[in-house]
């Protein structure tokens, strides 16, 4: 009974483990390279996966040795056969994917496939170790810990080809794998010539608690919040408090405030009785970062020039932020999206800028059990969730309450993929698209054409996600008032752009200049709640920062901005509003469209080829049908508004000293916009 014991298959177990561990990661690299963003996260997931494959190893063998002694069998031939057999069974199961796969007759006959595949080069790597003779000194013995130790070269490798890298077959590509051949033949010499007490069980327990200690684990078990910190400024005598609430991806037609059929948005729609509700506000742009730096500047992206995935808001621009802090007000953002970042410019003047990053790790079995069992050092998928910032939100009010402050929550949702909670969901999932939708880039790029009835699942989807964000703005102003400062807070909620949804022959947004890309709701609710109500004069949300610093009676030099304030819609006795034609642009996908909507019209033009449109929006709303033939009068005026436009910003470029700038794009921010649908 003692010829299999327990001890004699411990260097084969760790082998084992220890591979399986390190095979995990690399696949799981390639499959989903977020997942390994620092270097530091490769060391949990291989050793949650090694503590699985050990004790899976160490139960098999508990459970064969009966049969195994029956047998006759040699100790270390069993051992290592049942190594190789697990080895090969848990290589074949990443590499096809198929411990994440559906349960499926499909799925079925392959895994017998690998299982008897498995079992056969079990059985040859018995029957080789049974009549090949071999050393059985200590010192060839420590060979068995060769092909965990170079299989984690190999890992270090690719993780520096996925992150530092950026060809391939470039001279660091070069350099990078000639030393792995190099640390990978140090690595076999040194152990075929290792001292007699260097046996295998030992350097493999040596690697172990290298893998583990050398990372810091506290730092990686961090949630991935990032923070930029000003100096304190002093409070102003009688606080004023300023929250801004903007939803990525909101279309106006999506709040029932402003489509009576629209799944109803309880909590938004209490804020617009409120306040005023701008029935035809429009975004400056069809995506995200040029539409909130106008929200933030009162520029237009013609202006700011903040236009592309790398642009970075010019420092000689004056944002609303810094306007509040230099009077003494407390400056916050709470933001997620991986658009707005620090690097891009966004946090000039406020005090504390939190962005949300998705702690994305990649699927592997141990890094799955870690989620389960430890989610607060390894959040789940759905972290950050909107409850997660909502939280965050909460809390800043609650501690800065007796404070002047200004405060700006940015929710990603209901951008894509579009994967409600449960409770949130506005109809039953259709089976074909199941409750979340991910495939935007295949159907933005036409790989994915889906039928009426699956379009509908997945706007309904959306619609999920929007009565989400809801829900989570509801818990905002329910803190407002717990704390008694809702009715003396100014708040203005809005979007930064809206989501087509197949009326243009797409999906998606930043790739056109129509109305369900550019119209989204505007609601400004100012202290005391006394005016309410309802325009239908279009405005742009540029006009956001010129709204706040009138509320809030902060001087400033109009000329400075593009956009004019909509205090005079609000208040009567603010004076005349002045009413501009309203222009959009910074298109960034497929084509470089400019647009401005006047008295009912609206005129598009490609930069590129020069193709122009006109819509009568009053009698086609759904703009089906340009009329720029037949109108030429009306294509001239837009024609002479959009150079006027145009000649504007370049003036104000100058007043203000605006240049381009830019920032490096990171290989793993690439990687996040691909994610997220910008980048194909």
């Amino acid at each position: 009974m003692t010829r299999l014991r327990l001890d004699a298959a411990l260097p084969y177990a760790l082998m084992l483990a220890l591979s399986a561990g390190v095979i995990d990661v690399c696949v799981a690299l390639l499959n989903k390279p977020r997942g390994f963003e620092t270097v530091t996260a490769l060391s949990p997931a291989i050793l949650a996966t090694a503590a699985v494959a050990l004790a899976v190893y160490v139960a098999l063998w508990m459970v064969l040795r009966p049969a195994a002694l029956i047998l006759d069998f040699e100790t270390d031939a069993a051992a290592l056969a049942l190594a190789g057999f697990l080895a090969a069974l848990f290589t074949l199961t990443v590499l096809l994917g198929l411990h994440t796969a559906r349960l499926s007759p499909q799925l079925a006959f392959t895994s017998a496939i690998v299982l008897a595949m498995s079992a056969l080069l079990g059985a040859g790597v018995y029957a080789l170790a049974v009549v090949i003779p071999r050393h059985r000194s200590a010192r060839s013995h420590a060979l068995l810990a060769a092909p965990p130790l170079i299989l984690f070269e190999v890992l270090l490798s690719e993780w520096l080809h996925v992150y530092a890298i950026d060809r391939p077959g470039s001279m660091p590509s070069g350099l990078v794998i000639g030393a792995l051949v190099l640390a990978a033949a140090t690595t076999l010499l040194a152990l075929s010539r290792a001292p007699r007490k260097w046996t295998s069980s030992r350097i493999l327990t040596a690697f172990t608690l290298l893998v583990a200690l050398a990372p810091l684990l506290l730092a990686l078990g961090t949630r991935k919040v990032s923070a930029v910190r000003a100096s304190d400024a002093r409070s102003a005598r009688d606080p004023q408090r300023i929250i801004l609430i903007t939803v990525d991806t909101l279309r106006a037609d999506a709040v029932s405030a402003y489509r009576a059929e629209a799944p109803r948005t309880r909590a938004i729609d209490a804020l617009a009785a409120d306040g005023v509700v701008f029935d035809h506000a429009v975004a400056p742009s069809p995506w995200t970062l040029p539409s909130l730096t106008s929200i933030l500047t009162g520029l237009t992206p013609a202006a700011h020039r903040t236009t592309t995935f790398t642009s970075t808001v010019s420092p000689n621009i004056t944002t609303l932020a810094e306007y509040l802090s230099e009077r003494g007000y407390e400056t916050a953002a709470i933001l997620h999206n991986d658009l707005l970042s620090p690097k891009n410019g966004l946090a000039q003047g406020f005090g504390e800028f939190t962005t949300f990053d998705e702690q994305y790790f990649a699927h592997s079995f141990g890094m799955d059990a870690l989620q389960a069992v430890a989610p607060r050092w390894f959040p789940p998928p759905t972290w950050p969730s909107n409850d997660d910032e909502t939280d965050m939100a909460i809390d800043w009010l609650e501690a800065n309450r007796n404070r002047s402050f200004f405060l700006w929550v940015h929710y990603l949702d209901p951008h894509a993929p579009y994967s409600p909670p449960r409770q949130y969901r506005t109809a039953d999932p259709l089976p074909t698209i199941g409750g979340s939708f991910e495939g935007q880039k295949v159907a933005a790029q036409g790989f994915f054409v889906p039928s009426v009835k699956e379009r509908e699942a997945i706007r309904s989807l959306y619609d999920g996600e929007v009565q989400y964000v809801d829900a989570c703005i509801g818990r905002i102003v329910a803190a407002l008032k717990r704390s008694g400062v809702y009715d003396g807070s100014v708040i203005v909620f809005t979007s930064d752009h809206g989501e087509e949804f197949w009326e243009h022959g797409r999906l998606g947004h930043g790739h056109t200049m129509y109305e369900e890309l550019l119209r989204v709701p505007l609601v400004v609710k100012l202290p005391g709640n006394a005016h309410r109500g309802r325009t239908g004069v279009p405005v742009s949300t540029a006009s956001v920062t010129p709204t706040i610093l009138d509320a809030t009676r902060i001087r400033y030099d109009r000329s400075d901005l593009s956009a004019p304030s909509l205090m005079p819609l609000i208040d009567r006795s603010a004076g005349a509003y002045d009413e501009r034609p309203i222009v959009s642009g910074a298109q960034i996908l497929f084509d470089r469209q400019e647009a401005v909507s006047f008295d009912g019209f609206k005129y598009i033009v490609s930069s590129v080829d020069g193709t122009e449109q006109l819509f009568d929006l009053s009698a086609d709303p759904g703009e089906r049908r340009s009329i720029a033939a037949s109108a030429p009068e009306r294509l001239e005026t837009g024609r002479r508004l959009l150079q006027a436009q145009a000649t504007a910003a370049a003036v104000l470029r100058k007043r203000i000293r605006v240049e381009d700038s830019a920032v490096q794009a990171d290989e793993d921010t690439v990687r996040r916009l691909r994610s997220l649908g910008y980048l194909r």
